[in-house]
């Protein structure tokens, strides 16, 4: 055999395998391939590169409230993490299992702008559209870390498509569907607000307007959201507002939100910079000279008014409820914002370069894939083991467990202590306990004195955590003794490295 022949034959096959994919009457085959290995490339990435789920425990924490299956939570409403406890029925509590969910989660945000990319463009651009969308970080390293924020981004694309579908069709059906995933938005958290108040002006100011209002649809959508709301708004009601105290613990003043504000629309642009650079790089700089870059993103806002409006609006009222509610705005309330940039984005390519930039934006994202599972997951690794960032909170939670076990002969029923740590308890241990938070009977309502005092409970504290200890004492204490112990973590990538705890075991009939 001639060395030739032995390169060919791998050339010969990436060549078809790209012609296959990249077949521009076939966009229904391509945005499938996208999707697919978008899922194995973040699940492959965020199983190789994260020691725990995440570094401030909102995953565990998602699993300890769902599992209690209530109908509001001190800081969010519940579907979220009904969400969760809902899928570790069908799968074990394990952190690949945690991440497939998350990725699942993305493609199906993913999918979800791809139909509603094709109620306004083509099917090409919107394959396009999707790409460029699966290079930002909300759609890849954010997004892994599944919570009241990541959730939105299937959310959020599902209610604009049944948003449009209902004002274009004006039918009963999509008018249902679109008030069960606002209500389902809204049951995540609540900053879904921005999103359908953005859609309500859509439609005030659409060219739809008489014949939408003037037909049953948006009344279906009305009684389909306040029926898929109404439990949590009696639990919010008798429970005195408790997600909405937790909103208004964290005001500020008027120079902060100001801050706030600024910071927040550069944190923006910064991430949403990856689709902007794609999108130049897929048509090429030639090619936008030609055609004048503002010429067109002037003519695709002008012919693209309902799209610029969902895409807009949302963002506009997110700045201004900020300011009059004077919240701090995180960064990560973008995740959710921007799910029809990509698709406003392949709106502005000339169209006589549109099969070009179809072409090179799915050979991009597949480079891209590959970049994430074996550079992007090993460096992370890498810079993890550099930085100190190790916490074996899965051995910690083995540890407690069989400790308990050994001490008591009876299952772990109850923890509490440190936050991430005793939601790691909860997640990990194979007792899945219930998690008493910041010992807190209002915010845990499932845990009295008289459980603790009939099931015990396992606390667990950060070695520096004052906090936790003074609790844990004003509780339990002499039957409180927190004893320091050392625990490994057993992953490959940190087997060397020891973190100490303190724990104590009440035990039960205490």
């Amino acid at each position: 055999m001639y060395p030739g022949s032995t390169i060919a034959a791998p050339v010969r096959f990436y060549r078809s395998a790209t012609d296959w994919i990249t077949d521009p009457e076939r966009s229904d085959r391509a945005i499938a391939v996208v999707l697919v290995l978008h899922f194995l490339a973040l699940s492959v990435f965020s199983i190789l590169a994260r020691g725990n789920l995440d570094g401030h425990g909102d995953m565990a924490e998602n699993y300890a409230w769902g599992q209690e299956w209530q109908l509001g939570y001190h800081k969010h409403p519940p579907f979220f993490a009904w969400v969760v406890a809902a899928w570790f029925i069908l799968f074990p509590n394990t952190d690949w299992a945690y991440f497939l969910l998350s990725s699942l989660n993305v493609v199906i945000g993913l999918a979800a702008v791809w139909f509603l990319s094709r109620e306004f463009l083509t099917a090409k651009r919107s394959l396009i559209a999707v790409v460029l969308l699966a290079f930002l970080p909300y759609y890849t390293f954010l997004a892994i870390k599944f919570n009241a924020n990541a959730i939105l981004l299937s959310l959020w694309p599902l209610a604009a498509l049944f948003f449009v579908r209902s004002l274009r069709s004006r039918s009963v059906f999509t008018g249902v569907l679109f008030g069960l995933a606002a209500g389902l938005s809204v049951l995540s958290k609540y900053f879904s607000f921005s999103l359908l108040a953005g859609l309500f002006l859509v439609a005030v100011f659409s060219r739809h307007r008489k014949e939408y209002f003037s037909s049953l649809s948006p009344y279906a959508t009305g009684a389909a959201f306040i029926l898929c709301i109404a439990p949590h708004a009696y639990w919010l009601v008798s429970h005195e507002f408790l997600p909405v105290q937790y909103a208004a613990d964290h005001k500020i003043d008027l120079p902060g939100v100001l801050k706030s504000i600024v910071l927040f629309a550069l944190l923006q642009g910064a991430y949403l910079l990856p689709a902007a650079i794609a999108v130049v790089a897929a048509v090429g700089l030639a090619g936008w000279r030609r055609s004048g870059l503002l010429k067109r993103v002037r003519a695709a806002w002008t012919e693209h008014r309902l799209m610029t409006g969902i895409l807009c609006l949302p963002f506009l009222l997110t700045i201004v409820s900020a300011g009059v509610l004077q919240l701090e705005l995180s960064a990560i309330w973008g995740m959710p914002l921007w799910f029809l940039l990509g698709a406003f984005l392949a709106a502005t390519i000339p169209e006589e370069t549109v099969s070009k930039a179809y072409r090179r934006s799915i050979l991009a994202i597949l480079a891209f894939h590959v970049i994430l599972v074996f550079v992007a997951a090993p460096l992370t690794v890498v810079l993890d083991r550099a930085s100190g960032r190790v916490s074996p909170r899965e051995e910690l939670s083995t540890r407690v467990t069989s400790e308990w076990r050994a001490l008591y002969g009876t299952e772990l029923r109850i923890v509490a202590g440190t936050r991430p740590l005793a939601e790691s308890v909860s997640f990990y241990s194979a007792d899945t306990p219930s998690l008493f938070i910041d010992f807190n009977e209002r915010y845990s309502p499932w845990i009295s004195r008289s459980r603790i005092s009939r099931e015990g409970i396992a606390i667990v504290c950060a070695v520096d955590d004052a906090v936790c200890e003074e609790s844990a004492r004003k509780w339990f204490g002499d039957a409180c003794d927190l004893k320091k112990i050392s625990v490994k973590e057993k992953s490959v990538f940190y087997r060397d490295t020891a973190v100490e705890f303190k724990v104590c075991l009440v035990p039960p009939g205490n």
